[in-house]
């Protein structure tokens, strides 16, 4: 639970984002401060340009994306986890035509260890990038207000409806299986990589995933 926390506040985080994320207030402190002290973050001097708020941010430690790059998963067959990428993408598949879900899955890549040749894996990793079905921006604010309320979900904050229906396809596509490592893709763009590094494009376009990650290397 920690590594998917840390995961989705890989770029850092404010501490009042861990209300959003559904940890009520005494929940949030205690995790905030458990966290610093076995330093896995580490409060900034400085917040965001952007950020006005006076809220204090928290970046992560080496540790805390030693953490995150670290494999949770008991190993399986290789047989197994082709299954499950299969599974994966035709869940895709749904998402993207179904129209209960908001957004749709743009991209997937596969990364990590599926793509060497080891007869038995740790997590399958992926990553995604998504986009709302909805193009009128006065509609979409509607409808997911309208869908957020549907959900039944109880912890309601001032960003749920927006964050609400891409956390819905993300939870649909994991499906609870906990071999499945899945991260946005901005995360899979910033993580360091190794001289060696391999990935496969799934979804979308290649040149265009190759082109933003020569960016970041640039950058």
């Amino acid at each position: 639970e920690v590594r998917d926390l840390l995961k989705k506040c890989d770029k850092g985080f404010r501490a009042d984002w861990l209300r959003d994320m559904h940890y009520c207030k005494s929940r949030a402190t205690a995790l905030i401060r458990d966290l610093i002290s076995d330093g896995y973050i580490e409060p900034r001097s400085e917040p965001k340009p952007f950020d006005q708020s006076g809220i204090q941010w928290y970046s992560l430690t080496e540790r805390g994306r030693s953490l995150v790059r670290a494999t949770a998963a008991v190993p399986v067959s290789r047989e197994h986890a082709e299954r499950t990428l299969r599974e994966f993408m035709e869940r895709v598949k749904v998402v993207n035509c179904d129209s209960r879900f908001l957004v749709r899955v743009t991209d997937v890549v596969v990364f990590g260890s599926y793509l060497s040749d080891t007869p038995s894996l740790g997590d399958l990793d992926l990553a995604c990038d998504y986009d709302s079905k909805i193009e009128d921006a006065k509609l979409r604010v509607k409808l997911y207000s309208k869908h957020f309320q549907k959900s039944g979900r109880q912890m309601r904050t001032f960003i749920s409806d927006f964050t609400w229906p891409q956390e819905e396809v993300e939870l649909f596509l994991k499906s609870r299986m906990r071999t499945i490592s899945l991260q946005p893709m901005h995360s899979f763009l910033g993580m360091p990589k190794r001289e060696n590094f391999q990935y496969r494009v799934l979804l979308g376009d290649p040149d265009g995933i190759a082109r933003r990650l020569k960016q970041r290397v640039d950058g």
